[in-house]
């Protein structure tokens, strides 16, 4: 099996996992704190993806623009993911600690977002190893 095809099945285990788990988190929390929690996430629920879509952008359309380097979309587009995970993790930690969301929920909706991570990780490696020993 290629790399990369294991590399999407880990992503896409990851990802179920991740919403498994943050799920249940979600549910353990008491009414109040959800209405809080869903208010307090209602902007960047809409306006996450942004930037997303930028770095999709970036890995298919920089090869186009430099076609003598047909993997630097891939890499350019691995670190600018590196630093939305990054910088959506520090946004999230320091906002559910304003919105004094339970630290119970916090834990257990954290390892959920590592999951999601680990899955990301995945399969940007795979696509990664792919690239250097094509």
């Amino acid at each position: 099996m290629e790399p990369s095809t294991i590399g999407l099945f880990g992503f896409i285990l990851c990802l179920i996992a991740s919403r498994y788990l943050a799920e249940q988190a979600f549910r353990s929390l008491p009414q109040d704190q959800k209405l809080i929690l869903m208010d307090g996430f209602s902007a960047t629920r809409a306006f996450a993806s942004l930037p997303l879509l930028l770095i999709l952008a970036v890995m298919f359309g920089l090869p186009k623009i430099v076609p003598n380097s047909p993997f630097i979309g891939l890499y350019c587009g691995f670190a600018l993911l590196i630093i939305y995970v990054i910088g959506m993790h520090v946004y999230v930690v320091s906002r559910l600690r304003k919105l004094g969301v339970d630290e119970n929920y916090q834990r257990s909706y954290l390892v959920s977002r590592h999951v999601s991570h680990l899955g990301v990780l995945c399969l940007f490696g795979s696509l990664l190893y792919d690239a250097i020993n094509a």
